[in-house]
């Protein structure tokens, strides 16, 4: 079977624009009316339209018959709808201090769950405004997911894993945006840095992942795990196109007859290669139509040993400030494409300026597209990035949309162009596109090019649509990274807004964007109370209230406890000033300097209990003036040193004279009891000095 991306570039012939056209409004009214029910179709027993026109039918099968063309699967539609795949590697959920794991419970470590669906398909909502149509998410990550006999062999998949597959897939319907699943991660327990339950990293190895080298693991692992997963997945292949089965084992392989010695653990190729077509067979067993892939090639050698494997398409993975080299240049006869590309792996990236790194990655994708390859992922959406602001937001949120970085408007111009190219469509002006609304009076847009001014409209309650504003200059209301916004402070509470803009060019021709989605006036309550239910944050109390003992503190502090050292003496990390205040009398101050905090102790940090609702996602947010941090501000469960999020200082070489505000999301624990954590971060900075003040935290909607 060859799945070449160019032999199905003339199927698209025959789909014209008003088709697009159709099936747009058919992704947003099932976005509308099915939005966050998180119900899988799989119980219907009648023929049901899913993604992108497809028809689910009542027998479980899939038809893709779309505006009279018929395709054998999704791989086929969209390459015949765009000529290419553009994806965004979505490898985990979670911020900073959770991102190793993965969706489901891990009983290896003892972590939770981190997944939460709105905040997950609300991103996968501005990926799509973007121009991507597809994510790769590590679904297994660090053997998460998975239950687990006395002797790590795999008995099944857990609950919650499978609640939070089925969202993740369902929201990836809704939206509209097809998923490229990775079913082996980094395998050899690539994220197990440390013990657990009393294992050593090592000896995790042996235990949980013997699948493999080992048989009875390796059946275990394939009839109790992955053939489940593979059965949910066979319910969505409406937006599967690719089945990816393992992301960067090929480094954890040796071969002595060819000279691979890449592992000093590593395993036999003969073994990982024994496991891959396993994993190839079992993903054909539940969906037999549906291709795979590997990302795991980036020496030649491997690619022409992949050759011999079952699988269907070769992944590289390119980080070249230079581009992606031409797929003609490969040693490999297989379709491919690039599982990840960016900068910064490949060379030293601060060697060059942002606006060369910047021009490269919006490069990346022509580059791909001329060079034969049928898809690519950018690699990433937040954290883990390869290099220097590598990710499309500058932090580890989505949510907050100062953080998209500056170029990411130009890489989206660019898969616009791409795909009008392809099509042979030659536009006037661009389409506005509106990215998610987050329960705010703000909304924000991607304005597109050769617009005059814009007009906002709005909708109250699902009615007729109305001018909430007109000539919005796209200077004046420009933001830094290129996004235009505009603030609407007309909303009262208990009523649901959409909205949707009207670009008009110079000429006075219009386009006119799809609706945001619905969504009411939203006014969280702050969590950060003490006992009595006074706001808490704000440090005006002036004074440590006694020393830290678990026994003691409850659910909502009366204040600030601090930590006792070996010797049974309060070890502080700072104190309360009245020099400097962001609001009210008090501000929390550092300055190792001068003697206020100690240095070079861990040990040093002080607490607040909080209660707040169980299970819930909460922004945590501060504001400071700082010359350089060393402290670290964490929320933790009570009782436990897990970080549920975590924030430092930015260092800065001179004093900074201004207060700035950053925030973090973290996901409430079950019982939804917290701590506050201020505490020492580094055993060599010595010169630290920053103010804090108006802590809060908030729930997130």
């Amino acid at each position: 079977m060859n799945f070449s991306r160019k032999i199905l570039i003339p199927v698209f012939a025959c789909i014209t624009a008003a088709v697009i056209s159709a099936v747009s409004l058919a992704e947003d009214t099932i976005f509308n009316i099915a939005c966050y029910s998180g119900q899988s179709v799989s119980a219907e027993s009648r023929d049901t339209t899913v993604a992108h026109g497809i028809t689910r039918k009542a027998d479980g099968s899939f038809d893709f018959s779309v505006n009279g063309v018929t395709y054998k699967n999704e791989y086929e539609r969209i390459l015949a709808e765009d000529g290419f795949i553009y994806g965004i590697d979505y490898n985990k959920f979670g911020t900073y201090a959770q991102y190793s794991q993965g969706i489901g419970d891990n009983v290896i470590t003892g972590r939770k769950s981190v997944y939460k669906a709105e905040y997950v398909e609300r991103s996968l909502y501005n990926l799509k405004a973007l121009g991507f149509t597809a994510i790769n998410p590590w679904i297994l990550a660090g053997g998460s997911g998975f239950t687990y006999d006395e002797n790590g062999l795999v008995t099944g998949i857990g609950d919650r894993f499978v609640e939070d597959l089925r969202n993740l897939m369902e929201s990836c319907r809704r939206v509209g945006m097809d998923v490229v699943p990775t079913i082996l991660v980094h395998g050899w327990g690539h994220l197990f840095n440390y013990e657990y339950n009393g294992l050593s990293p090592y000896e995790i190895r042996l235990k949980y992942f013997r699948y493999y080298y080992d048989d009875a693991a390796r059946e275990a692992y394939v009839d109790n795990g992955v053939s489940k997963v593979c059965g949910i997945l066979s319910e969505y292949q409406d937006i599967i196109p690719i089945v990816n089965l393992t992301v960067e084992n090929g480094t954890l392989t040796n071969d002595t007859e060819n000279g691979m010695l890449y592992a000093e653990d590593g395993v036999s190729w003969k073994d990982f290669a024994s496991l891959l077509n396993l994993l190839h067979d079992t993903s054909k067993k539940y969906m037999p139509d549906i291709p795979t892939s590997v990302e795991d090639v980036g020496w030649d050698i491997n690619g022409f040993k992949y050759n011999d494997l079952k699988v269907d398409i070769i992944g590289y993975n390119y980080y070249s400030v230079k581009g992606t080299p031409n797929l003609e240049t490969r040693f490999q006869q297989r379709p491919a494409y690039l599982g990840e590309l960016n900068v910064g792996e490949s060379e030293n990236v601060n060697q060059y300026s942002d606006e060369v790194l910047n021009a490269a990655r919006v490069r990346h994708y022509r580059s791909a597209v001329e060079g034969g390859y049928l898809g690519a992922f950018f690699f990433c959406v937040h954290t883990m990035a390869p290099g220097r602001n590598s990710n499309l937001f500058a932090e580890y949120r989505t949510d907050d949309y100062s953080l998209l970085q500056d170029y990411a408007l130009d890489l989206s111009y660019t898969i616009t162009d791409l795909k009008n190219e392809y099509k042979g469509i030659k536009p006037i002006m661009d389409k506005p596109v509106m990215l998610y609304n987050f329960d705010s009076d703000t909304n924000y847009w991607i304005g597109g090019r050769g617009v005059d001014y814009f007009t906002l409209e709005r909708s109250d309650n699902g009615g007729k649509w109305h001018v909430i504003a007109d000539n919005i200059d796209s200077m004046d209301n420009s933001m830094d990274n290129g996004l235009i916004t505009y603030t609407d402070d007309t909303r009262i509470a208990g009523v649901k807004y959409r909205y949707r803009v009207i670009a008009v060019d110079y000429d006075g021709n219009k386009m006119t964007s799809d609706p945001t989605n619905e969504n009411e006036v939203y006014v969280p309550t702050e969590m950060f109370v003490d006992a009595n239910g006074n706001y808490a944050g704000g440090f005006e109390d002036g004074e440590y209230k006694a020393t830290y003992d678990d026994d003691h503190l409850s659910e909502n502090s009366n204040g600030w406890y601090v930590y006792n050292d070996d010797r049974g003496n309060p070890n502080n990390c700072g104190r309360f000033t009245a020099e400097e205040a962001h609001s009210g009398k008090y501000s929390f101050k550092v300055d190792y300097e001068n003697g206020i905090g100690t240095a070079g102790q861990y040990t040093t940090f002080m607490v607040y209990n909080l209660k707040l609702e169980p299970s819930r996602t909460y922004h945590f947010g501060m504001w400071y003036k700082t010359k350089r941090g060393s402290i670290s501000i964490t929320v933790r469960p009570v009782g436990s040193t897990d970080n549920l999020c975590y924030t430092g200082l930015t260092n800065t070489e001179e004093d900074d004279t201004e207060w700035h505000y950053t925030e973090v999301d973290f996901n409430s624990p079950d019982d939804g009891l917290v701590r506050v954590v201020i505490m020492n971060s580094s055993k060599t900075v010595t010169d630290t000095r920053f103010y804090i003040d108006d802590m809060t935290i908030t729930e997130f909607r």
